[in-house]
């Protein structure tokens, strides 16, 4: 099982730089996993997309769709309270937490001695250990910095 994040998943179903590491991640596990924040945070990204003409509203559309449908049944909500207090002990973002307390939940991951960082090391990122190791995604990709404008529609 991974904690998937967003951008993992938006490598998934959106050609660019890590498609094919997350091709294999899939591959080599296919049960990901996601707070429900990842069905807004994707839907930005496609919104950047067709901003940038890379897509048109219908294959955004079908593209949400299928994304929707790979993560039926594995979305999994978190506790305010620890995403409060992951917030209040970091530098993260609530958004961040999410994924950071859906990992520790699922005892994927464990509080790192600094508690400045989300716990694990992770360092201002949210993609779970395992997809983290595997896909070796910098901090730009956090920002949306590694996917606007880099990738097409995959067919």
């Amino acid at each position: 099982m991974i904690i998937c994040d967003t951008n993992v998943l938006a490598y998934l179903f959106l050609k660019g730089t890590y498609s094919e590491q997350a091709k294999t991640l899939l591959q080599s596990d296919p049960v990901w996993i996601a707070p429900p924040l990842w069905r807004s945070e994707f839907r930005n990204i496609l919104a950047t997309y067709m901003r940038q003409d890379h897509l048109t509203p219908q294959d955004a559309l079908l593209i949400m769709h299928e994304a929707e449908f790979f993560m039926k049944g594995n979305e999994v909500s978190v506790d305010s309270e620890e995403v409060i207090a992951l917030t209040s002990s970091s530098k993260c973002s609530a958004y961040d937490c999410e994924f950071v307390a859906l990992a520790k939940r699922q005892t994927l991951i464990h509080p790192a001695p600094d508690s400045r960082y989300i716990p694990s090391g992770l360092v201002n990122m949210r993609c779970s250990y395992r997809a983290r190791s595997q896909l070796r995604l910098f901090s730009s990709a956090r920002q949306g910095q590694d996917w606007q404008g880099k990738a097409s529609r995959q067919l």
